[in-house]
């Protein structure tokens, strides 16, 4: 899952909750730094609005869990996979597996922009009203290094400022992203060609996506 459908799969939580579940996509190398840190931390040594924080990371990697071993998710990596390879441009594209697997998520992202646009606003609503002092005091009870909370902090800091969520509603910018992070793995470069070919995928597929029982399933596994 991607920024947007955390934060769509986090409805009815507190505020912090919600932010905090974008947060493992938003800071970087946070995998390294959960594994290392968050797995053995004491829930005691928090204040109320700390667990908040810790609850929405829980819960990111919670919901990606369920996402990633749905039917849905296998069937979709399968089917961008298949249109992949019929397009004579995206066909020579290596670890197509890794492109499948990042459009299918970047295109649900873009149905909830489309579907609910005020939801964009309210992120940085949010992430605005999040007082530095707060993260930092957070992440000081749990990273040891200061070197690495600064890393997070200013990551942070540059996710709220630049605002880039709102990227995701042109489909020509989902080829924009789906390159910054597979283009150099996968060997291809954003031209117009690729462009055309990725937005000929994207017009087809989405079309067969079910968001909204995707994203309910997840939801629905959140709250048994």
């Amino acid at each position: 899952m991607n920024f947007l459908s955390h934060f769509y799969c986090s409805a009815g939580q507190p505020d912090l909750t919600k932010l905090a579940s974008l947060f493992p996509d938003v800071f970087p190398k946070f995998s390294y730094l959960h594994n290392t840190y968050f797995l053995q931390i004491d829930n005691d040594k928090f204040d109320p609005l700390e667990l908040e924080i810790l609850h929405g990371i829980d819960i990111h990697y919670a919901d990606d869990k369920t996402f990633h071993s749905s039917d849905y998710f296998k069937h979709f990596n399968a089917r961008i996979d298949e249109e992949l390879k019929t397009n004579e441009v995206t066909n020579l594209l290596h670890r197509k597996f890794l492109v499948s697997h990042i459009l299918f998520e970047l295109l649900i992202d873009h149905w909830i922009i489309n579907q609910e646009p005020g939801i964009v606003s309210e992120v940085y609503q949010i992430a605005d009203g999040l007082d530095s002092v707060v993260l930092n005091r957070f992440l000081s009870k749990i990273i040891a290094k200061t070197e690495e909370i600064s890393i997070l902090l200013t990551a942070y800091e540059r996710f709220r400022s630049r605002r880039f969520l709102n990227f995701y509603a042109e489909e020509s910018n989902l080829v924009k992203a789906l390159h910054r992070v597979t283009g150099k793995i996968s060997n291809w470069e954003y031209n117009e060609k690729t462009e055309d070919a990725f937005i000929n995928i994207i017009q087809k597929i989405k079309q067969e996506i079910p968001y909204s029982t995707i994203l309910d399933t997840v939801k629905s596994n959140k709250a048994s």
